[in-house]
């Protein structure tokens, strides 16, 4: 399902249309919110258009800012998944250009895992061990996962690969 922001008719503050691609100059949609930060409504993220003007070159940037600080603009933090942007200029003649761009945003950074620092075992005498992951771990944390949603696991060493 697509989801269109328009420039020229935002979708206001913490708010966007989801699945509205398809509908005439992108209305309807399922409402909700994106911003879900428990701040106050005017601290609350809105997409906006940041345009800079250097002599006749005008550059348009797709940000965030709020009805607190309007004029503090910062780079959206758009969910895991494929995105695409597309720009449609068009100029006081009537003339139109489109350009888009594909993008995938992706978590490419690996859990991080702390484990326990000096432990031992005893090995019984029938040479066998019961060891648990949790026995070892101080903790885990992820940029993506909460940490009660990671798996863990325990392997010998030297043997395969992964733990499933």
């Amino acid at each position: 399902m697509e989801t269109v922001v328009s420039s020229s008719n935002p979708p206001g503050y913490s708010n966007v249309q989801f699945g509205n691609a398809q509908n005439p100059n992108f209305t309807g949609g399922t409402p909700s919110a994106f911003d879900e930060r428990p701040v106050p409504s005017n601290q609350k993220y809105g997409f906006t258009i940041q345009n800079t003007v250097s002599g006749n070159d005008k550059t348009a940037c797709v940000r965030w800012n709020t009805i607190q600080q309007p004029n503090n603009y910062v780079v959206p933090q758009l969910p895991y998944g494929t995105h695409k942007i597309k720009w449609v200029i068009t100029d006081g003649c009537g003339n139109e250009e489109i350009c888009e761009y594909t993008f995938v945003v992706k978590d490419c950074k690996k859990p991080t895992v702390v484990c326990i620092n000096g432990l031992s075992v005893n090995i019984m005498p029938t040479q066998m061990i019961a060891l648990w992951d949790t026995d070892f771990l101080q903790y885990t944390e992820d940029n993506c996962t909460p940490s009660n949603k990671l798996v863990t696991a325990i392997r010998k060493s030297g043997t395969g690969t992964g733990f499933r």
